[in-house]
């Protein structure tokens, strides 16, 4: 009986690591974020966190969770570009400014540049930067943290065919 009850234990908890889920934004990476400047709106924010998602079954991030004051926002990812010296630049934005048919009040842009491969002075930090300007293309705010990402672990399963 107790080798019975001992098998299904490694049953049920081999099932429970088995976790694919198409269509979820994976977490990746993350970092806690430090202050440096915030003007505007962003005027109030005392600390922060950005994670990168990858949907499952891709091989690059595709959204930036940005979490501010305990205020959670999701940003689509447009671009990601590695420059010749090695800084990565990864670019959000508001999900709606991609679906909108007509321009929007104003538009948030995410900018998360990459230190951490750059060849001349490495650096293990992140910097985001937050910027909302209106349709006239007015700055209503400005943000600028630091951080040192961490890998973020979560369970995941190859699937071939």
């Amino acid at each position: 009986m107790k080798q019975l009850i001992a098998i299904l234990s490694l049953v049920i908890s081999a099932q429970a690591f088995a976790i694919a889920l198409p269509g979820w934004n994976r977490p990746v990476e993350s970092a806690q974020l430090d202050v440096q400047s915030a003007i505007g709106q962003f005027a109030a924010v005392k600390r922060g966190q950005a994670v990168l998602t990858k949907l499952d079954g891709q091989t690059a991030p595709s959204q930036v969770k940005l979490v501010l004051n305990g205020i959670q926002r999701r940003y689509q990812i447009v671009e990601s570009t590695v420059s010749e010296d090695g800084i990565r630049m990864i670019t959000a934005v508001d999900p709606a400014q991609l679906t909108s048919s007509s321009p929007l009040p104003e538009a948030t842009f995410v900018t998360i540049i990459d230190y951490r491969a750059q060849i001349n002075v490495p650096s293990e930090k992140w910097e985001v930067r937050v910027e909302t300007v209106t349709a006239d293309d007015v700055v209503v705010g400005e943000l600028v943290l630091t951080g040192k990402p961490e890998p973020v672990f979560t369970i995941q399963i190859e699937q071939t065919l």
